[in-house]
């Protein structure tokens, strides 16, 4: 497998979450609902978009080895 790129999603608001200063980290501010703060990160249409490819060429790639 080769190397993934992480996106890391965080808001300005999060109290835990930020930015990180790793290599090859994708940092990506999420503008919308600022006052959850850390919640429901998996309702923002940003990070359900990369999901939802990442996730489908995942599982085209997994269909069309051969085992």
């Amino acid at each position: 497998m080769g190397h993934q790129k992480w996106i890391n999603f965080y808001r300005l608001s999060d109290y835990i979450a930020g930015k990180v200063a790793v290599s090859g980290v994708d940092n990506r501010i999420i503008l919308s609902n600022y006052k959850l703060g850390h919640l429901c990160y998996f309702k923002e249409d940003d990070i359900l978009e990369v999901a939802t490819t990442r996730l489908s060429a995942l599982a085209t790639n997994a269909l069309g080895r051969k085992t």
